[in-house]
């Protein structure tokens, strides 16, 4: 049939809303986020592309069955993604108007395609919806005058007959080495008392807690010994759980009414949640809603407090710094595996975030806790089997607090594999290398500036190339005499100062390319010192009183070529400012080819967050300055 101009852009159009959609909504998942990349450079990109310049100008022609398979696949492809999305609450609306959208623009060329109906996993459990028996009754809202001006019972429980006693559903978990001495660990239990009597309270302590008799409390007191790892005493107080609910009772310094375990164990149930906590209120009476966000990228682990989404008045999360209502058969699934107290749950939500579990925070829902006033420099020892685990080099705590780890202490595995960013920790060496470098070079009188492709990193990131294999800096050979008597001065820093050619540059010659070629050894790199180029423009500036090029790299503010970027935009050949790896990885024979930036090598490791091609774009440098 005929096809008008305007309908084939349609479906172009439509087509690449569902694919801008999912690549939105999975924007927070790298895994997803990658897959979904993966399948328009394979499905989209130029099949579509060919479709538009075949069949838009000129606009009338009749649209090949090939093009039909292309566009069907496009959207099954894409829909399969979409289902992977369907328990990301923040999908749900998107990929239901996308899916429709598309299926109408494909009818418009007789293409079948029906997709599954994307479920909205926040209207309630099955159970409510088949008259199953609730776990806990119904809440009941009262309006929005009742209680005024406190505001703190809006909401009453209801009196159903269909939801079994509470003590059956959830049991509490109490870790008393959080405490300093039993009588903290008695005025918790005393409160629970108070408000929750009849729960069943399980309870690991170094030696039994003398428990007041007038507390009346059903607990279970688990006798560890000093000094147990956090994850077998987490881990042994799950199992020793006999209902399907439990509250992980972490750093409790109070437990009030605000602490509403039904509702909690209401979300937990009806939305399909995986772990639900609450707000904090800290003894200083500081209060925040308990969210935090995560991302880990380029070794680097960061946390942020707040939130994308939200339903039922509770905030989705990826870590929840509170105490949390769970299913016991989760817990038991997923595990504790840290022993450290100040490692155990940073490790468990990150797992649950990569298994895509659901995480909440219900603020209205408060909890009163202890202090975690640990320093950075405190918390460094016991993050460093974490950090060996995810191949870290940096931690970004949500309250401000920064970890840094070296290359030795996270035992990062360092290769050059295409594909691969390098490790943080081996950037930060070459960083110290070529800034000690230049403090040499202006400590003995040499005039020396960045070259090559470690301009090109300056002018990016204000850093390194995240490819890069070396490190590169040109000086004038005039006083290259200067330069190798004083080599003892990398000497003592560890470094090893060689000649590469024999030949050594006692005067300027713009014919000679082979002398004052010298090789810096440092940990891990090597940073090449080139002179006898032809005069540097830069020396010409300095000899006129012209203040020289200044990049910024490594915090400081590096001599560079006059025009750094007209440099490299010469050196390098094309699209100068889109991304290509090194030569060597790209398996040029040599650098002096032209470079077609856009597209990285496969990574050796999918799913990692140390892969390019998944984790950032080939194109841009937001994504690797803000981490």
């Amino acid at each position: 049939m005929a096809i008008k101009q305007w309908s084939i852009k349609m479906v172009v159009v439509l087509t690449g809303i569902l694919v801008t959609v999912v690549l939105l909504v999975t924007k927070y998942d790298n895994t997803l986020h990658s897959r979904m990349k993966t399948l328009v450079n394979k499905h989209y990109g130029s099949p579509v592309q060919t479709l538009v310049n075949t069949y838009i100008d000129p606009p009338m022609k009749t649209l090949p069955n090939k093009y039909k398979t292309h566009l069907q696949n496009i959207a099954i492809h894409v829909s399969k993604v979409v289902e992977s999305t369907w328990r990301t609450p923040e999908a749900q609306i998107e990929a239901r108007n996308a899916l429709k959208l598309t299926q109408m623009a494909l009818a418009e060329f007789d293409i079948e395609f029906s997709p599954k109906t994307v479920p909205n996993v926040t209207k309630g459990s099955p159970q409510n919806q088949t008259g199953k028996p609730l776990v806990v009754c119904p809440e009941k809202y009262l309006g929005t005058n009742v209680d005024y001006p406190w505001f703190e019972k809006g909401r009453v429980l209801t009196n159903c007959t269909n939801a079994p006693p509470f003590p059956s559903v959830l049991s509490i978990l109490l870790n008393g080495f959080d405490y300093s001495d039993q009588s903290e660990i008695v005025v918790v239990l005393r409160e629970i008392y108070a408000t929750y009597p009849r729960l069943t309270v399980h309870l690991a302590v170094a030696e039994k807690v003398v428990i007041p008799d007038e507390v009346k409390l059903d607990v279970h007191q688990h006798i560890l010994g000093e000094n147990p790892a956090s994850n077998d005493v987490w881990n042994g107080l799950v199992e020793k759980a006999t209902t399907d609910y439990v509250l992980v009772g972490r750093r409790i310094e109070r437990f009030q009414w605000y602490a509403l375990l039904e509702r909690m164990v209401r979300v937990v149930s009806e939305l399909g949640i995986d772990a639900v906590g609450g707000s904090l209120r800290t003894p200083d009476g500081h209060w925040s809603m308990g969210c935090h966000q995560t991302r880990l990228r380029n070794y680097t682990l960061t946390y942020r407090d707040g939130y994308h989404i939200s339903t039922k008045s509770c905030v989705y999360c990826d870590y929840i710094p509170s105490p949390f209502v769970s299913r016991t058969s989760t817990l038991r699934t997923v595990k504790f595996k840290m022993a450290s107290p100040d490692t155990v749950f940073y490790d468990y939500f990150l797992r649950l975030k990569q298994d895509r579990k659901l995480v909440m925070s219900c603020p209205d829902v408060m909890f009163y806790v202890l202090a975690n006033n640990k320093s950075a420099s405190s918390l460094h020892k016991q993050w460093i089997p974490m950090i060996q685990k995810y191949a870290i080099n940096h931690v970004n705590l949500a309250d401000g607090r920064h970890l840094s780890f070296s290359c030795d202490e996270a035992k990062t595995p360092f290769s050059w594999a295409g594909g691969k960013i390098v490790p943080v920790c081996a950037v930060e060496s070459l960083l110290k290398g070529i800034l000690d470098a230049m403090d040499i070079c202006k400590k003995i009188g040499l005039f020396c500036h960045l070259d090559g492709g470690t301009t090109l990193g300056a002018m990016k990131f204000n850093g390194i190339l995240p490819w890069e294999r070396d490190a590169d800096l040109s000086y004038v050979t005039s006083k290259n005499v200067t330069f190798w008597e004083h080599r003892d001065e990398f000497t003592k820093l560890g470094y090893k100062l060689s000649l590469k050619y024999p030949e050594k540059c006692r005067k300027f010659d713009r014919n000679n390319d082979r002398c004052g070629h010298y090789n810096l050894v440092i940990p891990h790199w090597r940073i090449e010192l080139w002179g006898a180029t032809p005069r540097l423009m830069t020396d010409f500036l300095r000899e006129n009183r012209i203040e020289s090029t200044k990049l910024l790299i490594g915090g400081r503010w590096m001599n560079a070529p006059t025009n750094p970027a007209l440099n490299s935009r010469n050196r390098y050949g094309y699209e100068l400012w889109k991304h290509a790896e090194h030569w060597i990885t790209l398996g040029y024979s040599t650098s002096w080819v032209p470079y077609h930036g856009g597209t990285y090598q496969k990574c050796p490791k999918p799913g990692s967050h140390v892969c390019l091609d998944q984790q950032f774009p080939p194109d841009g440098n937001i994504a690797f300055i803000y981490q």
